[in-house]
C-alpha cells in the first residue's frame, strides 16, 4: 500500500511540473510574435540651427530607405507653423522604387519675429516595416536664409519622436 501512495505522489508532482511548464512556455504563436518586428507609424521632428541669426527660409532632403512617408505638418514657430513646400507626388505611391522614401520640403516667412537658434521647422510621419526599431535616415540641409534673402549658416537634424502612454505628443530624442 505504501507503494502505491508513493507513486500517486510522484504522478501528481509529475503532473503538476508538466503543468507549471505548459504555463511558463508560451505557445509557439506568442514567441513568434515576440521576435517579429511591429510595422507602424512614427514621427520624426526636423530641426534647423541658425545660431543667433532669424531663420525665414530653409530647404532640405530627406530620406529613409524601407519607410514611406505619409504625411508632414509645419513647425513649432508661429514663423513655420504651416505644413511646408513638398511635392505631393512624393508621397503618392506610384509604384516606382524609392517611392515615397525621399522628398525635399521648403519653407519661408515674411514675418517679422521670425525664430533663432535651434527651432522645430517641420514633423514627418513614415511608415516603417518595424515601429520598434531604429529608422535609418539621411537628411540635408540644402539652404538656409534670413530676412533679406541671404544665404546663412545653419544645421539640420532629424529626431524621432518617442511617444509615451499618457500623451500623444511626446518628446523628441
Amino acid at each position: 500500500m505504501k507503494a502505491s501512495r508513493v507513486l500517486n505522489v510522484m504522478v501528481c508532482v509529475l503532473v503538476a511540473l508538466v503543468a507549471m511548464t505548459a504555463a511558463l512556455v508560451p505557445d509557439a504563436e506568442a514567441r513568434t510574435r515576440s521576435w517579429r518586428p511591429q510595422a507602424g507609424f512614427v514621427a520624426m521632428d526636423i530641426y534647423v540651427d541658425a545660431g543667433e541669426t532669424p531663420l525665414a527660409a530653409y530647404q532640405f532632403a530627406f530620406a529613409a530607405p524601407g519607410a514611406k512617408l505619409v504625411g508632414i505638418e509645419g513647425g513649432e514657430h508661429n514663423a513655420f507653423a504651416q505644413a511646408p513646400y513638398y511635392d505631393p507626388a512624393a508621397l503618392a505611391d506610384g509604384g516606382a522604387p524609392g517611392q515615397g522614401e525621399r522628398i525635399i520640403v521648403a519653407a519661408f516667412s515674411t514675418q517679422r519675429d521670425l525664430p533663432k537658434g535651434r527651432t522645430r521647422v517641420a514633423r514627418l510621419h513614415l511608415n516603417v516595416p518595424a515601429a520598434n526599431a531604429p529608422i535609418p535616415n539621411e537628411i540635408t540641409l540644402i539652404t538656409a536664409g534670413d530676412a533679406n534673402g541671404k544665404q546663412i549658416e545653419a544645421t539640420v537634424q532629424a529626431i524621432r519622436v518617442v511617444r509615451d502612454n499618457t500623451d500623444n505628443e511626446g518628446d523628441a530624442q
